[in-house]
């Protein structure tokens, strides 16, 4: 029992130190007024959405996420260039450093992915954490308090409520390596392991709010999108799955 308790203190300490680092990209009511360049950050507005519903067994909708219907990116093609740029940047250093270079340090790992904090970019390029401030003041706060807040608490509740990032990645999935392992097909099927595409499994955010931007445009790839579970719940509730 010693041991175990130690173990979780352990895990609980780490846990904290990376909520503090990811809480550095800003915080809803401590984000200072900067004096924005007009070309690479947008100006202050609440993106176009629309709700995303489930339904129950009995046919009944209820909303379960947004997604933004607005014909402007949430980033620019200059903000998602200069992100991109400073992530293969980081990979590269992290892999002359003897290390992987391309896996953070708690989350699910599939073959192919490359992922990293993005407030490990923000501490050494002050053009990211700029990027990252500029999208969290002036359209994430504003988008999730727009949509949320009626949800998540009553009024005063809200008032009183303080957002920040909780975690933060930027995730680069290659589908050719995820499929078949890439080219090492015989060893995947020696594995048993099936072929799959590239992703993270079915899991659960720890944040209040979880929120994905994507940075390639859509006629850049085929497929790809995010799951919900609930999106299952009436053919759960109607026992149309089974533990077989």
């Amino acid at each position: 029992k010693e041991e175990r308790d130690s173990t979780l203190r352990g895990v609980d300490e780490e846990h904290a130190a990376d909520m503090h680092l990811c809480a550095s990209l800003g915080k809803e009511l401590l984000i200072s007024n900067q004096k924005n360049n007009a070309n690479l950050f947008s100006q202050p507005s609440i993106p176009a959405y629309e709700w995303i519903h489930a339904k129950t067994a009995k046919d009944e909708d209820y909303p379960i996420a947004i997604r933004t219907v607005a014909q402007e990116p949430l980033l620019n093609d200059t903000c998602v260039n200069i992100l991109l740029s400073a992530a293969e940047d980081y990979w590269e250093q992290e892999s002359c450093k003897g290390g992987d270079g391309t896996t953070s340090r708690f989350t699910y790992q599939q073959p192919g992915n490359a992922e990293l904090h993005v407030a490990d970019l923000a501490l050494a390029n002050s053009t990211v954490q700029s990027i990252m401030t500029n999208l969290l003041s002036h359209q994430l706060y504003p988008l999730v308090r727009h949509a949320f807040d009626p949800i998540l608490w009553n009024h005063d509740e809200a008032a009183a409520a303080q957002f920040c990032v909780y975690d933060s990645l930027l995730i680069k999935y290659n589908a050719t390596e995820a499929h078949g392992f890439g080219t090492n097909a015989k060893a995947s099927i020696n594995n048993n392991t099936p072929n799959q595409g590239a992703g993270q499994p079915l899991h659960r955010d720890l944040g209040l709010v979880s929120v994905n931007v994507m940075l390639n445009s859509r006629d850049e790839f085929q497929g790809g999108g995010t799951f919900f579970e609930n999106q299952l719940l009436a053919l759960i509730e109607d026992n149309q799955f089974h533990d077989d």
